[in-house]
């Protein structure tokens, strides 16, 4: 009896329809709580892609359904990016078997609101894009060469400042309350002295409640 009751539950789950208008309908959840995680790539001619390269993104959102197209949205995410060791050896003629390179770290932090559109595909595939705003915070760190107390220190810095944003994504329905998305940005810091850009990839999860 109790097999029969789980198997019959489990069926009315499965089989209940997806929203076959917009991003939701009347009585569909409203609020959403995600997780995402992807490559990142910093672009443009400033000092974080000077010597640092492909990173990686990780980071929260949560959203809500105002109208049955149009989501608002808050995230915060961290982004780390690799170090390009060989061009820094390049550029500043340290050969390998000379100076020892350490503490060679670089990263962004973003907090920031969006607004989308979304716009139905089908029942099951949701096609969205928004523009977003917020502030963004940048860390360059100090790059350490030589080793045995002869070291010399290429300093970095720190700064923060305004951010603005343009995404576009897919989310992919596969249950009433939980969806899979893929989402590309660009987004734009106004960072004092320089300017701060990257393109983040983000492939996540969200759950509707």
């Amino acid at each position: 009896m109790k097999t029969l009751y789980f198997t019959t539950i489990v069926v009315l789950l499965v089989s209940m329809p997806f929203s076959s208008k917009a991003g939701i309908t009347d009585d569909a959840p409203r609020f959403s709580l995600g997780f995402y995680t992807g490559p990142v790539v910093p672009t443009g001619a400033e000092r974080l892609t000077e010597y640092w390269g492909i990173g990686f993104i990780t980071g929260f959102q949560t959203g809500y359904f105002i109208t049955e197209n149009i989501q608002l949205r808050a995230e915060i995410d961290y982004s780390m990016y690799s170090f390009r060791r060989a061009r820094f050896r390049g550029q500043n003629n340290y050969p390998e078997s000379q100076y020892k390179i350490t503490n060679n770290t670089s990263s962004t932090m973003n907090l920031s609101g969006a607004a989308l559109y979304f716009l139905p595909l089908n029942r099951e595939f949701l096609l969205y894009a928004g523009i977003s705003g917020g502030m963004m915070y940048v860390e360059i760190g100090d790059i350490n060469v030589g080793e045995n107390g002869q070291e010399l220190t290429a300093p970095g810095s720190s700064k923060s400042g305004f951010s603005a944003g343009l995404t576009g994504g897919l989310e992919m329905r596969f249950w009433p309350s939980t969806s899979l998305f893929s989402e590309l940005g660009y987004r734009y810091g106004y960072t004092p002295r320089t300017r701060t850009h990257y393109v983040p990839l983000k492939l996540g999860v969200n759950v509707y409640l």
